[in-house]
């Protein structure tokens, strides 16, 4: 199952490994259409809409499934990414992804941040 929005720039959707593997697929096939403008669904206003946007998805996807496989909680998981990614939005949507993969509660702090929906 592909995600119905395929590039984010400050977000990331709940979807198991293999839903993950099938969201990289989908971004290869854009990547071969060599767009010159690729949307997000979910972006900061203002953001260019370069087909970067492509391979920033992809790389943050392996980023998530590379931490999940060592970290040992939803709480590491959460926190290795938001590391490598402090700017993200929406880290409610991380939240849901790592504890989605490594199931606890209650949710860190940041994951109820209001700024969420900047």
């Amino acid at each position: 199952m592909t995600p119905p929005t395929t590039t984010y720039t400050s977000t990331f959707a709940e979807s198991d490994a293999q839903g993950r593997r099938e969201w990289i697929a989908a971004l290869d096939t854009i990547e071969s259409l060599h767009p010159r403008a690729v949307i997000a669904g979910h972006q900061r206003a203002g953001r260019h809409d370069g087909p970067e946007i492509i391979e920033e998805t992809r790389q943050y996807i392996r980023d998530f499934d590379r931490i999940a496989e060592t970290a040992g909680t939803a709480r590491d998981l959460y926190d290795e990414v938001l590391a490598l990614y402090p700017n993200r939005i929406n880290p409610n949507a991380l939240w849901i992804s790592a504890n989605t993969v490594k199931p606890q509660t209650p949710p860190p702090a940041t994951a109820v941040n209001p700024r969420w929906n900047d």
